[in-house]
């Protein structure tokens, strides 16, 4: 399939940490979608217990056997980029897009990655 007529779906983040949620949510993004693209990023409202590397790196590690899942950092915070495309949505500038709504399962809905957490080591 060409790259103009994939359906390509974004899921920006902070995983921090990835959590079975995560997991399920592109796990299902990844059979709906012929690319799947994750950024992960900075949430100024948290403090993160792991660097950007390191989720990056636990996240490729738990996707490596999916061949439609790309990983990447995104520079940006991600609440911010979520507004953006919101905006973009609501203004209907590109039709191309559809926001979709893909939630975890019941099974995972208790598991959020702001509960509390040990701080990391110095």
């Amino acid at each position: 399939m060409s790259d103009k007529h994939q359906r390509i779906a974004v899921c920006p983040g902070s995983f921090d940490p990835v959590t079975f949620g995560h997991l399920d949510i592109i796990t299902r993004a990844s059979k709906l979608f012929d690319k799947v693209i994750v950024l992960v990023s900075t949430n100024l409202d948290k403090r993160p217990a792991f660097t950007l590397t390191e989720r990056l790196l636990m996240i490729r590690q738990v996707t490596q056997n999916f061949e439609n899942v790309f990983i990447d950092i995104l520079e940006e915070s991600c609440s911010r980029i979520m507004s953006a495309e919101s905006a973009q949505w609501q203004s209907s500038r590109v039709s191309e897009l559809s926001p979709i709504l893909n939630m975890n399962s019941r099974w995972h809905s208790a598991t959020r990655s702001s509960c509390p957490k040990p701080r990391p080591s110095s």
